[in-house]
């Protein structure tokens, strides 16, 4: 099981956290998991015990506006999206730096959280990375079907609903848990920009090239979230990391469908989850994986 902790960020906000101690086997690694926006810590559980059971310390949390991290009134708080790398994910890696000092602390981002590795000052604490389905959030690399529904999202459907509720109701339309209006606004700037993030944060905020460890990013052919351009599109902005791209098509697994969340339903756990685990483990990129660590870009 796992004990809840509260997280203290350097700016005041405290965060809910959940922190899964190892089984009998502990094998003196600890693993931060960073969500996708808007995907409550709790969707990680199941990753989180499997890999807390093969002998690591687990910790998960929420960021600043969501699930145990959301204040009791979202309206009116000054959050923004960078805040989550800056300051949320920050005093998360110092947390686990703590609890296990002298301890290798490895990092797996989903969607944002791959995004959002770059901005926090404590990056270089990171030993190895794994980044599922994490992307270039810039609208126009997405294939030419699905750019409309993202133009309108992005111009359209977020900006409104945010000014008109004063935050952004994900719930009320069935999408994913609320977000912060800061979050919200930031959020779609960065898609709107063809430089995303990169020309929308403060340059001394921008720590990319101080990520040096290992890093296995996977997309999924049936991502309708993050296509495989933007998946090379973001590791390109890691220029001093040990990459290794895999792109993924669900039916070669036997599987109907993976998606954007499929890697961390308990269904799957067979499919992904033992290679995480082989990934943390391994002593040689290149021994355990069969190529040299490097940014795929070629053609899937």
């Amino acid at each position: 099981m796992f004990e809840p902790v509260p997280l203290q960020t350097a700016d005041g906000v405290t965060l809910g956290a959940r922190l899964f101690r190892p089984g009998k086997a502990w094998r003196r690694r600890v693993l931060v998991v960073a969500s996708a926006t808007g995907v409550l810590q709790r969707y990680y559980q199941s990753y989180a015990r499997f890999m807390a059971d093969a002998g690591y310390a687990v910790l998960t949390f929420d960021y600043r506006g969501i699930g145990a991290s959301r204040p009791a009134r979202l309206r009116g708080v000054p959050f923004r999206m960078q805040d989550w790398g800056i300051h949320d994910l920050t005093a998360a890696i110092d947390y686990v730096g703590r609890t296990f000092p002298a301890t290798p602390v490895d990092y797996v981002g989903h969607s944002v959280g791959g995004q959002i590795l770059g901005l926090s000052p404590s990056c270089v604490k990171i030993r190895r990375a794994q980044f599922v389905a994490s992307q270039y959030g810039y609208w126009k690399l997405w294939p030419l079907a699905p750019r409309v529904r993202i133009y309108l999202h992005w111009f359209f459907l977020l900006p409104v609903l945010t000014h008109l509720f004063g935050y952004f109701p994900a719930r009320k339309i069935g999408l994913f848990e609320d977000l912060p209006r800061g979050v919200a606004l930031e959020w779609a700037r960065w898609c709107k920009s063809p430089d995303f993030l990169f020309g929308c944060v403060a340059a001394e905020q921008l720590h990319y090239e101080e990520v040096r460890c290992p890093i296995l990013s996977l997309s999924f052919s049936d991502d309708d979230y993050a296509p495989v351009q933007a998946v090379r599109r973001l590791l390109a902005h890691y220029p001093a990391a040990r990459v290794v791209h895999r792109h993924v098509r669900p039916e070669e697994l036997g599987l109907r469908t993976t998606g954007h969340f499929g890697y961390f339903k308990e269904a799957n756990r067979p499919h992904f989850w033992p290679q995480s685990l082989a990934w943390f483990e391994a002593e040689e990129v290149e021994d355990e994986f069969g190529e040299s660590p490097r940014v795929d870009t070629g053609a899937v």
